[in-house]
């Protein structure tokens, strides 16, 4: 019995091999004859386009074609090419290597369409390729398992038979497997001529070019040496030698290639004569390479181009041979190179790839930057660690140039350039991450990356991010430079280089501060102005925005300069840490030494009786400096009356003179913060009394500007000053009470005059300059100032005048909605017209989540004023899309408008103040699968839609699935926002899957809920602080099996039938056969 039952058992396992085989047979006939059409040429060649035969290959079913030869297995004998000409050897040692062996040479066999379509043109085309002089495709696996067999001569028979057939299996495997490229392999292009005059040729491959060369006639092939051949029909005989100089060479400096077209260095342009329909049309770049020499191959003029499998980038294209039928797209930004492939029928023909680098690098008000700023914030907030980032707008437009979706998955590569990624960046640490828009929320979804270039599948596209790490694993050194004049900033320097813009990822900083009593306090990093810090991400300090930090706790910070130091660690090794040399800034937050009595002087000039001196730039104590030819600034002394003809002074008891010996200009640098309104003053008074009977005085300016600005522009002269005049005359301060930016006095008495700064975005050093025009005593002689300010703070105010001061403070607003906040403040004198108003803008943080504006009034008359403020229409529509209210207060009294009492040499201020509330409710829609039958991945698409009043406000349309199957973040849910009571909700299934009864719920604060459409619709009223609402449509799907068993059970009982039926027929074929077995 037991003899029997291995007998049948036998049987059993012959007959499953014979079919098995049989089976595998068929599949492998079926698999090779499909695979045949992935290995289509797409090769175009035209000669009518301004004399050059133009020709175009995909790259892609270039190296489906290299593969497929490759695995052929039939290598090119050297012997099969003859090459004549002074240059033969040229092209023998480059094919053949320097053993002129060439066991690893193939020509890369065309498709037979291709081979007839081109008999007739004028230029042919044959492509070769070196593979690694290191790989013998056919002898290393084989080399090794013959091995096995050598060493273990104690294998039984079937053993050893086994391993045979493992030899065989692995030897059909190396024909199966796809050739991995080096980079190192080369490739000829040999273009052959098929005339007897001269062609020219170019050959475009995806996004390079080989430029175009010239081939002339075979006459035109220089000879050898001995050698000869004829001109006729037989190359290889008798000819005359031609060293022509009529012989066109390469043109491919400078070549460039646009839209299409070809431009050449002779001026002239070819228009492909197609363009590879799956493939955008991108920007061309030289391909790397050389262009050989004429030679004369298989009788015809030939020049061949020759390049490298890393330069033509065909290792990029390995996942290409299995993905033939998919659609291939291209196109690239400075710093990276994109290709993606749809599924054909995914995008509409004649679609493009679009790439756009985004960067941080432009200034705060631009789109771009903006959008960078976004992307960068949804990566902090998921706490994302990353030392840099890098982002991109990716996405396909249809042949209008509109924006298009895909209808399935895309694969997508972004290959980084050469210089895109720091010298310190962790390759091995690149992450991608889709930035995915919901309204005014963005959700980061983090991509599964594999593999260099990063490659990733997704079916949406828009904003993209690649974050890296920084490999930094020691900290030698650091140290702090000074770069305030440019950026405002100090940078801290590790190891003597500057960081990479990012989180601080491994790496941690932390930033001192000394306080007067010579301690070291610790730098908390603060949001100051707009979306401005103190400390950049990348460990910059920005001393303006610090020091501003300081008002609060030291009433004296204007006038101080401040010491700072960095200290640096990594993470694990906090007891290991680095410390930078203290440095002490050089700039103050407000004009100093106004009244010139500094420095101490003890050598005084006499002249008419006068005291004067004159200090050259850079006088220690003095910090005032000048634009003069001469380089020195006047200081007046005591007596001033003798020789500058006025009595006394208005400050102190010291003035200084704008003409020295020369026109100049006197200016001072200080620290300011964005957004921040500064009052300037001065005191002016002529010098000299214009001739009897006739009229005359000094006149001066008054400049502001950037300080980075005017250094970049080298304003350092009176000619550049008067340069700047005709080029920014807004730069020129109009003081108040004046029409024009000219202070004109003449001698003996003091005027004093003021005017209000509001320092622009960005500008954290500021210029102020006091401009000599003329003087009645000439160029050496005039326009003297006293009593000079430039700060935040106020002046004084003069005898029988006081300051009023309008605040506008705001409560609940984004920084953003901050940023754009606009109001109009206005005061009216009681009893008189003088009418005062201006509009307050760059609402500055104030730490605790309010922002603020403020406008001075200098010197205005005493008595009651009326004030009040108007925030315009447009900003109100805005802010009421988003926030409840406002509440208004004045001088913490509700309401928009009040009066208050200006008072004799005193400041009085009125605050307003505006307390927004954002909407906080929202509602969350979710997909539940119910039922045997239900699909847990199926996508169900829905229409949310929003009316206020009567008028609807929003509507979205997106795909949901199982919430807790769904195969990313966006199908999982999707959160609709600042809702306010009394909106009406209406949410819609569109479409999915059919066989389904579909129930909505909702649960939360709402009213007037109505069910519609067969539970297809729900629509309900936001109720009165809802806070969060949820609303879950359920599908539920269930089929019931007639026969009583449950449906999820039927499927596996037919398939034990099934293997059963099977068993039974085997045996029974095994147990009544007859006949000879067959091989």
């Amino acid at each position: 019995m037991d003899t029997h039952f291995k007998q049948e058992v036998s049987r059993i396992v012959h007959v499953l091999k014979m079919r098995g085989k049989r089976f595998c047979a068929v599949l492998l006939c079926v698999t090779l004859a499909m695979g045949s059409g992935l290995f289509h040429l797409a090769v175009v060649a035209s000669s009518g386009n301004g004399g050059v035969t133009e020709l175009e290959l995909d790259p892609k079913q270039l190296y489906a074609c290299i593969q497929q030869t490759v695995k052929s297995q039939k290598s090119l004998n050297p012997d099969d090419r003859k090459w004549r000409g002074a240059y033969a050897g040229e092209y023998q040692n480059i094919l053949c290597g320097e053993d002129g062996e060439g066991a690893n040479l193939y020509e890369v066999a065309l498709p037979e369409d291709f081979t007839k379509k081109n008999r007739k043109e004028k230029v042919g085309l044959h492509v070769f390729v070196r593979l690694d002089d290191r790989i013998n495709l056919e002898n290393d696996l084989e080399d090794d398992l013959e091995d096995d067999l050598e060493n273990d001569r104690n294998l039984s028979g079937d053993s050893r038979k086994d391993l045979r057939e493992n030899l065989n299996i692995h030897s059909v495997k190396i024909q199966q497997e796809l050739y991995e490229f080096q980079g190192d392999e080369t490739l000829m292009f040999l273009f052959t001529n098929q005339t007897d005059v001269t062609q020219r040729v170019s050959l475009n491959l995806g996004r390079y070019s080989t430029g175009i060369a010239s081939i002339g006639p075979k006459s035109w092939v220089k000879r050898g040496v001995d050698e000869e051949w004829s001109t006729g029909s037989d190359a290889f005989g008798s000819a005359t030698n031609s060293d022509s100089d009529e012989f066109e060479t390469m043109a491919t400096e400078g070549m460039e290639v646009e839209s299409g077209t070809t431009s050449n260095a002779d001026g002239t342009s070819s228009t492909r004569s197609g363009v590879v329909a799956t493939s955008s049309n991108i920007e061309r770049q030289t391909l790397k390479g050389q262009w050989l020499e004429m030679v004369l191959a298989d009788r015809r003029a030939g020049r061949g181009f020759v390049t490298t499998a890393e330069d033509l980038e065909l290792e990029q294209l390995k996942d290409l041979a299995s993905d033939s039928d998919a659609d291939f797209y291209e196109s690239e930004t400075e710093i990276a190179v994109v290709r993606a492939w749809a599924e054909q029928g995914s995008l509409p023909d004649h679609a493009s790839l679009e790439v756009t680098q985004i960067s941080g690098d432009e200034g705060q008000d631009g789109e771009e930057y903006q959008e960078y700023q976004r992307a960068k914030e949804a990566l902090d907030q998921q706490e994302i660690a990353y030392d840099g980032m890098m982002a991109f707008d990716i996405g396909f437009l249809d042949e209008q140039g509109e924006e298009i979706e895909p209808d399935g998955v895309v694969e997508v590569h972004i290959e980084l350039k050469d210089g895109a990624l720091p010298e310190d960046a962790d390759p091995e640490s690149l992450a991608v991450q889709h930035m995915l828009e919901n309204g005014e929320e963005i959700k980061v979804r983090r991509m599964n990356v594999e593999g260099e270039p990063l490659e990733f599948k997704t079916d949406s596209f828009s904003t993209y991010t690649v974050t890296f790490r920084t490999e930094l694993s020691s900290i030698r050194s650091i140290s702090i430079r000074d770069d305030i004049t440019n950026s405002g900033t100090l940078i801290p320097l590790i190891n003597g280089s500057e960081l990479t813009q990012g989180g601080s990822g491994r790496l941690f900083l932390q930033w001192y501060r000394q306080t007067s009593d010579g301690d070291w306090e610790a730098i908390e990093r603060v949001k100051v102005s707009g979306d401005s810090y103190n400390v950049s991400d990348d460990g910059r300090l920005n001393v303006a925005l610090d020091i501003y930090t300081r008002r609060t706790e030291d009433s004296d910070y204007r006038n101080k300069q401040y010491t700072y130091r960095v200290e640096a660690w990594l993470e694990g090794d906090e007891n290991n840490k680095k410390v930078s040399s203290s440095y002490t800034e050089p700039y103050y937050m407000q004009l100093q030494n106004g009244g010139f009595e500094n420095p101490s002087v003890t050598r005084w000039i006499q002249y008419k009786k006068s005291s004067f001196v004159q200090l050259p730039n850079g006088t220690s104590g003095l910090v005032w400096r000048t634009t003069g030819s001469d380089g020195k600034i006047e200081i007046t002394g005591d007596n001033p009356s003798g020789a500058y003809h006025f009595e006394q002074y208005i400050e102190g008891e010291r003035a200084a003179e704008l003409n020295c010996e020369a026109y100049g200009s006197l200016y001072q640098d200080v620290l300011t913060v964005p957004g921040s309104e500064l009052h300037w003053q001065l005191s002016h008074v002529g010098r000299e009394f214009p001739p009897v009977g006739k009229e005359g005085a000094d006149t001066m300016r008054v400049v502001i500007m950037s300080a980075p600005e005017a250094i970049a522009s080298n304003i350092t002269s009176q000619s550049a000053m008067e340069t700047l005049w005709a080029e920014h005359p807004e730069y020129f301060q109009i003081a108040d009470g004046l029409t024009s930016a000219d202070i004109t006095d003449g001698p003996a008495d003091w005027k004093t005059y003021s005017g209000e700064y509001q320092v622009p975005a960005g500008q954290y050093l500021t210029r102020f300059f006091f401009v000599a025009v003329n003087a009645v005593g000439g160029a050496t002689q005039g326009n003297l100032i006293d009593n000079v300010w430039f700060s935040t703070e106020l002046p004084p105010a003069k005898p029988d005048r006081g300051h009023l001061t309008l605040k506008k403070t705001v409560f609940g607003l984004d920084a953003e909605d901050a940023q754009n906040y606009r109001v109009t403040v206005t005061a009216k004198k009681e009893g008189s017209k003088e009418t005062l108003t201006a509009e307050l803008s760059g609402f500055i943080a104030n730490g605790d989540g309010s922002y603020s504006a403020t406008r001075t009034f200098q010197n205005v008359g005493t008595g009651t004023y009326g004030i009040s403020e108007n925030v315009s229409e447009t900003v109100k529509e805005l802010l009421s899309e988003k926030y409840q209210g406002p509440t208004s207060t004045v001088n913490g009294e509700n309401g928009t408008s009040t009066t208050v009492e200006v008072h004799d040499q005193s400041e009085t201020i009125a605050e307003f103040a505006n307390t927004y509330v954002i909407y906080s409710t929202q509602v969350t829609v979710e997909k539940q699968v119910t039922g045997n039958m239900g699909g847990k991945r199926e996508q169900f698409f829905f229409r949310a839609e929003v009316s206020r009043a009567g008028s609807p406000i929003r509507q979205l349309e997106f795909p949901l699935q199982d919430k807790d199957h769904a195969s990313s973040d966006e199908t999982r849910s999707r959160v609709l926002t600042e809702l306010r009571e009394g909106d009406v909700v209406t949410i819609t299934e569109t479409g999915g899957a059919s066989g389904y009864e579909t129930t909505p719920t909702v649960s939360g604060n709402v009213s007037d809920t109505q069910i519609l459409d067969s539970g297809k619709t729900i629509r309900f009223v936001i109720g009165s602080g809802a806070g969060d609402i949820r609303v879950t449509f359920t599908n539920n799907r269930e089929i019931t099996s007639p026969t009583g068993i449950p449906g999820q059970k039927l499927s596996g009982l037919l398939a034990m039938m099934g293997f059963l039926f099977g068993s039974v027929w085997i045996w029974c074929e095994g147990c009544f056969s007859t006949g000879k077995r067959r091989k």
